[in-house]
């Protein structure tokens, strides 16, 4: 039926009778060594092809002739023509880099001397003067007593790769530099929210080292939802950080992907930061990565803007307040007039709730009460009397004190000089003498009800300059109404009014000095100009303010000292004032002037050095009898950092409002009070296909799925119970969950939610916030995966199922042709081959019974491991007792099949030989692990196989005997990169130890 391959000789012998000759034929059938050949050749020829190819070059050395042999693609690797010239070591070594040569020399001998592989990386310089990496992959073969007689290898070209691995070097290290460079702190963070990049910025804001933080969770210094971005919002955020980084700027032109948030320094202090953060996919990892800024500085600007702002204007009411009792009190002789005024602003002026005025009567000795004013307080009755008699108050008013009582501090403070109307009130009270010709007049006394209030230095000065001017009207009253009673005493009452005048002119320059140092410390400049001379007169400060120096003449000087007028004139100031405002500031004074009231501006001036800075001006005339201006007379303070502030919080809140109405996913702001949605912007209206005004109709349980409703409820209880009880204003609860809303067109979509409620002014409920991401591609992705990789876990579970089975007919084929053997040699070779395979169909068996297809159970794989052992050699485990110890331990696939065969070899090994003549004894076998001293991420596994039995014989070189059992262990120890010692009494212990790669933390 087919053709067949003979082989056939011929034997002629010598003749049987004449011309008859015996020929002897024999054949035999060569077909099946003829296929074989033809195989050999189809294979080499493959072989060639493939080498051609991959331009891979071949190489024989021998090293007992020296000879070197090569083919074509080695002559071409190395720039030369095939046969041209004759291989040769020598021609290999000149076509070496010098730099490379003793290297490669010295890796070929230790590969000879060791009997490993050799895998070797050099340079070669071409003849055209071209420089290219190889790649050598080398073996030695050796005689019968281990003597190195040849090396073969192969030789491949891999500049390409290398090129590749110089240019990833590069942009590796161009990236760092930049990332070291950028003044934001740049960190990014793994799928699993783990720090893998922290640069130096980083390291500056948070105080902590990059090797601090790195593998440490993000939520040490960050809110993880943060990294919760949105489909569109990833793609810009990752533009501006591609932009920043290879630009080197620390702030990309993207502001919308900017967010405010609370960051943690490595002393557990929050700070205040905005936050950009991109997603990168790589591979089936995920890598986030957050350009943050510190905006501390900021928030305390604008502070200090607002603080300063309502310092201003408080002290701009105190003025106001200041002027009207001095215009009272100078205007007017009557006293009744002059206290209702004084009374009621200073209560104004110091926010007091009760200001009255006592007269002291030396002949009654009595306070009595002769004004009084009270706002928000009961008000003191009319012509109060006070003793003054055993009044240790009255004693110390008489000793020209100012008295401070705390109430508060001491409720049982008895004070019969000024008896409170209730006596359980509190608060405190203020006491100013009135000293009129030296004597104690009467007292100008004001309370407050807040508690422990403490009169600052500031509110004492400015009721002593109320009450000295109260004094003075007092006095300038008695001395008009002496003057009307005894107008023969005239003269003498007019000398002691001007001695008078003098001396309260005295105490007024005092006060205006001591007011003098308050405008100092407050940096407000005082000027005046005379209208009839248009002389000028400047206090320190306005210099400042201008930009001028000056000295103690006066004198307008430049930063240098150098004199630009001997004193301030009228174009000393308008040279500095912008040309733009000249105008302005001109018909604002030419108003003031006309209409005789007080003007406030804000205009800009230019120093000297160039810089604009602004400037807030009051000023008023003063006018004589004849309604003639005499003087303009004002106050200026520098408001450039105020301006500057204003900027940048309209800046601030211009940004802010753009994120909310083009933020890439829904924000809704919902009333506490009617639980209905104030505002929701463009890309929630979009998702739910209403306008913005039908949004407001609705409240949240509307739009929510009726089934989901359930979920949303009790996170809105407790988010609002949390933000009215919580004890710090940022720390408000927030919740996220997914749930269902429903669309205007009926449409039902998956959403993610994060919402919380945000405290007001006044520490009470505000108003609500939530966050709203659309879920729905995720979700059906997520059932995607889970019905993918279930169909997956069961394709594996079958292949191990099959891989078991046919290891299984292995093993029964084996011991079924070991039992048909006469031999008793070849049939235990053939049971020791079938214990080895049984020992890998034990592992399959396992994995596809386990949910876990990555780790194997010791002590459920060793056990049945060594049952079928004894099993196989017929003998009884209460004859020789096995002892096995795993601790629970469990090992990859990798490692766990060369264990259980380097077992399957010593146990064997033990039940055959260790228990000669039926002795009993015990086998041990046991594994642990423990962590590794020299590397963090590697363990140290320890495997013990001993037993108690005659021991190995001592004249026995274990490590050289040609056993296969042992060569077996060897080479299974060398795969696992362990190392392997033998202990010999009592009985025989392996000892093996080998790496274990730790799992991700």
């Amino acid at each position: 039926t087919g053709w067949r391959w003979i082989s056939t000789r011929f034997h002629q012998q010598t003749p049987i009778v004449q011309d008859t000759w015996l020929v002897n034929v024999l054949s035999l059938d060569i077909t099946a060594r003829k296929q074989t050949e033809l195989a050999l050749q189809e294979q080499e020829s493959l072989l060639r092809a493939a080498l051609d190819l991959n331009h891979i070059g071949l190489w024989n050395w021998n090293l007992k002739t020296g000879q070197v042999t090569w083919n074509d693609n080695h002559f071409r690797l190395l720039g030369l023509t095939p046969h041209e010239q004759e291989s040769s070591y020598e021609l290999w070594r000149q076509a070496v880099h010098p730099d490379d040569l003793a290297h490669a020399e010295q890796m070929s001998e230790t590969t000879l001397s060791q009997h490993q592989d050799c895998r070797l990386e050099y340079r070669v310089i071409l003849p055209d003067g071209t420089v290219r990496w190889m790649m050598a992959l080398a073996r030695g073969q050796y005689d019968a007593n281990h003597v190195p007689i040849q090396m073969i290898g192969v030789l491949m070209d891999i500049t390409p790769r290398k090129q590749a691995e110089e240019a990833l070097r590069f942009s590796q290290e161009r990236l760092a530099g930049i990332l070291d460079l950028a003044a934001d702190a740049i960190i990014s963070v793994d799928q699993t929210r783990r720090i893998i990049l922290f640069n130096q910025s980083a390291e500056q804001i948070f105080g902590y080292g990059s090797c601090e933080v790195l593998g440490q969770p993000i939520s040490k210094l960050l809110p993880e939802g943060l990294f919760d971005l949105g489909a569109a919002e990833e793609r810009r955020a990752m533009r501006a950080i591609r932009g920043a980084l290879t630009s080197g700027m620390a702030h990309p032109e993207q502001t919308r992907q900017w967010s405010e948030i609370r960051a943690r320094r490595k002393d557990g202090s929050e700070f205040p930061a905005e936050a950009s953060v991109a997603k990168l996919v790589q591979g089936e990892g995920v890598v986030f990565t957050t350009i943050l800024r510190d905006i501390s500085d900021r928030k305390r600007i604008e502070s200090d803007r607002l603080r300063a702002q309502a310092s201003l204007h408080q002290q701009f009411a105190r003025e106001k307040a200041l002027n009207r009792v001095m215009q009272a009190i100078r205007n007017s002789l009557d006293l009744q007039d002059i206290f209702a005024t004084a009374t009621r602003e200073v209560a104004y002026l110091l926010a007091a709730n009760h200001v009255w005025v006592s007269r002291y009567v030396p002949q009654r000795r009595v306070w009595v009460d002769v004004a009084s004013y009270a706002q928000n307080a009961p008000i003191r009755p009319a012509g109060l009397e006070i003793p003054d008699q055993d009044n240790p108050i009255a004693a110390r008013l008489k000793r020209l004190e100012v008295v401070q009582i705390d109430r508060s501090a001491d409720l049982d403070l008895v004070d019969p000089a000024y008896p409170i109307v209730d006596n359980h009130s509190q608060g405190t009270w203020l006491l100013m003498p009135l000293r009129v010709e030296g004597l104690v007049w009467g007292a100008l006394g004001l309370s407050c009800d807040r508690h422990s209030k403490t009169w600052r230095e500031d509110e004492v000065a400015l009721l002593r300059v109320v009450a000295d001017q109260m004094a003075i009207a007092i006095q300038q009253t008695h001395l008009y109404q002496a003057a009307q009673a005894e107008l023969a005493e005239r003269q003498r009452v007019e000398a002691d009014l001007q001695r008078l005048n003098r001396e309260l002119e005295q105490r007024v320059r005092e006060r205006t000095a001591q007011l003098q140092i308050s405008l100092s410390t407050a940096q407000m400049g005082i000027w005046e100009r005379d209208m009839a001379t248009g002389a000028q007169t400047w206090s320190p400060e306005n210099y400042a303010i201008l930009g001028y120096c000056t000295d103690a003449d006066g004198r307008v000087l430049d930063a240098q000292g150098n004199e630009i007028s001997p004193h301030p004139v009228h174009q000393s100031f308008y040279e500095r004032v912008h040309p733009d405002d000249r105008d302005r500031l001109s018909e604002i004074e030419h108003h003031c002037l006309q209409t005789h009231t007080a003007y406030d501006v804000e205009y800009r001036v230019i120093w000297l050095d160039g810089s604009i800075h602004w400037l807030y001006e009051r000023g008023a005339y003063l006018f004589n009898e004849a309604g003639n201006p005499i003087k303009l007379m004002g106050v200026t303070l520098d408001i450039t950092h105020l301006k500057q502030t204003e900027a940048a919080l309209r800046q601030s809140e211009e940004m802010f409002r753009q994120l909310f109405e083009n933020a890439p996913i829904g924000i809704l702001l919902l009333s506490p009070e009617t639980g209905r949605i104030m505002q929701a912007n463009q890309r929630f209206c979009q998702l739910l296909g209403y306008s913005p005004q039908e949004m407001t109709r609705f409240s949240p349980v509307d739009i929510t799925y009726p089934a989901d409703w359930n979920l949303s409820a009790p996170l809105l209880e407790q988010a609002i119970h949390g933000a009215i009880h919580s004890e710090n204003a940022q720390d408000t609860p927030r919740f996220r969950l997914e749930k269902r809303l429903i669309g205007k067109n009926g449409r039902i979509l998956w959403v993610e939610m994060t919402a919380c409620f945000v405290r007001n002014e006044l520490g009470g409920l505000g108003y609500g916030v939530a966050m709203v991401q659309e879920i729905g591609d995720r979700k059906q992705a997520d059932a995607q995966i889970r019905t993918s990789l279930h169909e997956k876990e069961v394709l594996l579970k079958e292949v191990h199922h099959r891989v078991k089975n046919n290891l299984q007919v292995i093993s029964s084929l084996l011991r079924m042709q070991a039992r048909r053997l006469e031999d008793h040699t070849t049939a235990t070779l053939l049971l020791e081959s079938q214990n080895r395979v049984q020992s890998m169909a034990i592992i399959h068996e396992q994995l596809y019974q386990s949910a876990n297809f990555s780790q194997i159970n010791l002590d459920e794989y060793i056990r049945p491991l060594i049952s079928n052992l004894f099993q196989t050699y017929g003998v009884s485990q209460q004859h020789i007792v096995p002892a096995i110890a795993t601790h629970g331990l469990s090992l990859n696939l990798n490692t766990a099949i060369p264990c259980g065969l380097i077992i399957n070899e010593l146990v064997s090994n033990a039940l055959k030989y260790a228990f000669p003549d039926g002795q009993t004894g015990n086998i041990t076998i046991c594994v642990e692990i423990q962590p590794s001293v020299e590397d963090s991420q590697l363990s140290q596994g320890m495997m013990t196989i001993s037993d108690d039995g005659v021991g190995m014989s001592p004249d026995l070189d274990w490590q050289q005997t040609n056993s296969l059992g042992l060569v077996i262990v060897r080479s299974l120890v060398a795969q696992l990169r362990g190392s392997l010692e033998l202990k010999r009494k009592p009985g025989t212990t392996f000892l093996i130890s080998f790496p274990i790669s730790n799992p991700p933390a």
